[in-house]
């Protein structure tokens, strides 16, 4: 069963996807996380947090083809999903992401 992330390990976690620059997939974030929270979470664990998956996304957004291997159509089929959950307001997860993008609108 997957454990909880405190919140200064979510922070380190973030931090460090923030400085990603290579390749990211959920098991090398789960290995470089060692030197940072001093443990290796599960992929569930981050997963389940929704600090680390937003991150985690936005950082394969940033990164780009390059980060995931994909290139050409496989990577639109990745990003489609993606922003259309990040469009769905009904989604408890992305409700603020939405509500933040369309205040003022």
């Amino acid at each position: 069963m997957a454990s909880h992330l405190k919140g200064h390990e979510i922070k380190g976690i973030v931090s460090l996807l923030n400085g990603w620059k290579n390749n990211l997939s959920w098991e090398l974030l789960s290995k470089a996380c060692l030197p940072v929270i001093g443990t290796v979470p599960a992929r569930q664990t981050l997963y389940m947090c929704p600090r680390s998956l937003d991150a985690f996304n936005a950082t394969k957004k940033r990164l780009g083809p390059a980060a995931t291997g994909m290139t050409g159509a496989a990577w639109e089929i990745y990003e489609v999903p993606f922003i259309a959950e990040l469009l769905d307001h009904s989604n408890p997860k992305t409700a603020g992401i939405y509500a933040e993008i369309f205040q003022d609108v």
